[in-house]
């Protein structure tokens, strides 16, 4: 006489009279006994928690009652919530959200805490275009059979900016010997962890530090640094470890004069070089130069005898 399709634990449900007669009128009880709870050919249960049963009467015109008819409103219970599990990664990667789905379940992904379109039926899930910063979506489980899903728990996607890529000036020395690298961009504070490779991609890490005395060189060679700060890398960055050769010896000869006065001497450095003179103790003379730098005119040379 009656029949309800099986709802949601928490759902509303609807028990109805099939086929109802104009000619009756329906009275609903609770099967304990007790007055009429309501009149009608159907009556709902607002959001239902547990299996309950009803019994309709139906009413004659002279308002005399049939024998009752139980009808028993269904509840399937909800699934549980998932365990899941969120991830970190750097801008750039990929990120899989994952949560354990019981058997006959599907998941539910949303990135809102209620309503909104369901992202995915998968356990993992990889949002994607996700910018720095943390994002929380929501996952549930949903049974097939049922029709029945439940809650939602939070999952946070966290994407980590890459350290600022090193600014580094390229170094230079004359003949053979170790050339000092040295970043220029060090933060005052939190900085990263400096790595400086012979190779622009891969390879074995050199050195660890914000500076890098290189091995002994005898050729010009390009490194790369990078930055690392919380797991995240940044570009590498080359610099040039430049060898210059050490000039040839200037052609000079010595000169001489009679008596007090000065004295001009010339000399011919290599090319694309230019002179530097000294005095005898190695101290670098910046007067009396001229014919850029090739020669040297001397003070007033005096010539003093013993006593």
């Amino acid at each position: 006489m009656a029949a309800a399709q099986p709802v949601c634990y928490g759902n509303d449900i609807t028990l109805s009279v099939n086929n109802p007669s104009e000619s009756y009128s329906y009275k609903w009880y609770d099967p304990v006994g007790g007055e009429s709870i309501h009149t009608g050919t159907s009556y709902t249960i607002e959001g239902i928690q547990q299996e309950t049963t009803l019994t309709v009467k139906t009413v004659s015109e002279n308002s005399c009652l049939s024998e009752g008819t139980d009808i028993t409103a269904q509840v399937n219970e909800l699934p549980g919530i998932p365990n899941a599990t969120g991830a970190s990664v750097c801008v750039g990667e990929s990120v899989t959200l994952h949560a354990d789905i019981d058997n006959g379940m599907e998941a539910r992904w949303y990135d809102v805490v209620e309503g909104g379109e369901s992202l995915s039926s998968q356990g993992d899930y990889s949002p994607v275009n996700l910018t720095v910063g943390s994002h929380t979506f929501y996952v549930s489980q949903y049974n097939t059979t049922t029709g029945c899903e439940g809650a939602r728990t939070a999952v946070v996607a966290t994407v980590k900016a890459a350290p600022v890529q090193p600014v580094v000036g390229d170094g230079a020395r004359c003949g053979e010997g170790s050339v000092v690298l040295t970043v220029n961009n060090v933060p005052s504070s939190q900085a990263p962890t400096y790595q400086w490779f012979a190779t622009a991609e891969g390879g074995t890490v050199l050195n660890e530090g914000a500076s890098y005395a290189t091995q002994s060189l005898t050729e010009t060679t390009t490194y790369y640094v990078q930055a690392v700060e919380d797991g995240c890398i940044s570009a590498r960055t080359a610099v040039m470890a430049t060898i210059h050769a050490i000039p040839s010896t200037p052609l000079a000869q010595n000169v001489a004069r009679c008596g007090n006065g000065t004295v001009v001497i010339n000399a011919e450095p290599a090319d694309n070089c230019v002179c530097k003179w000294y005095d005898s103790q190695d101290v670098a003379i910046v007067s009396g130069l001229s014919n850029d730098d090739k020669t040297l005119t001397t003070s007033s040379l005096q010539l003093r005898l013993p006593a």
